[in-house]
């Protein structure tokens, strides 16, 4: 989104302010929804990423953010047929976990995996 130039008159300014306004409240959205979905996860719940990658879970209550209560932390395994991605990853080295087990950090930047909620 082009920042207006300085001179420009008051229109293009206010509809630039509209939609940087809309922005926040779209990615303030965007992180609670994700964060109230992941505070339904359970234990053998399935997550997934965008481009297909499925975990599962193992515990969903390993870290919590002190400040929202938000799970922040997760430990998970991948699916069978996706060792092979997480290890590109660089998942289950050096941790002490079985392979393709993590310690997964939840960003809340709508960016990470969701819950399949039994849809997939």
């Amino acid at each position: 989104m082009p920042v207006p130039e300085p001179g420009t008159g008051a229109r293009p300014a206010a509809a630039w302010h509209r939609r940087a306004n809309l922005y926040v409240h779209y990615d303030f959205a965007l992180k609670y929804v994700e964060a109230a979905l992941l505070e339904h996860v359970q234990a053998g719940d399935e997550l997934v990423y965008t481009l297909g990658t499925r975990l599962v879970v193992l515990d969903p209550d390993l870290e919590r953010d002190r400040l929202f209560g938000w799970r922040r932390r997760m430990q998970v395994r991948a699916t069978s047929e996706h060792q092979d991605t997480v290890r590109g990853w660089g998942w289950g080295w050096g941790w002490g976990w079985a392979e393709g087990e993590t310690s997964l950090f939840l960003r809340h930047d709508g960016l990470g995996p969701l819950p399949t909620l039994g849809l997939l």
